[in-house]
């Protein structure tokens, strides 16, 4: 009986990046992949606008804070167009901050998946 292999996968924490299993990341490469997928499709499906929605939204933001910090506010852009200024700091953030929203998500909608 104790050579028996368990029913379910039990997920532990890890301390840190370096405890992590890469390995068996990388043998679940595909299930991410797949979960990724099933995700953006989703999310741009229920969109007007589709994956334009994506280059809409960080334009948007460009053109709000091209107004208010650059014409309101006068926060210098060393000589630089200023919408070209904020639009470099705006991507990265908005892809940083929809990253983290949307894998809280995944985690949150996917906890019936760890059987507990």
């Amino acid at each position: 009986m104790s050579n028996e292999r368990p029913l379910c996968r039990i997920i532990e924490p890890t301390r840190g990046w370096w405890a992590l299993r890469w390995r068996e990341l990388w043998t679940y490469r595909e299930l991410l992949v797949f979960f990724v997928w099933r995700d953006l499709k989703v999310r741009y499906k229920q969109t007007a606008l589709g994956a334009a929605w994506a280059l809409f939204q960080p334009l948007a933001s460009l053109v709000l804070f091209s107004f208010v910090l650059g014409r309101l506010v006068g926060v210098p852009s060393e000589g630089r167009p200023y919408a070209l200024f904020a639009y470099v700091a705006l991507v990265p953030w908005t892809y940083f901050a929809a990253t983290l929203t949307y894998a809280t998500n995944s985690v949150v909608h996917q906890a019936h998946l760890s059987g507990g």
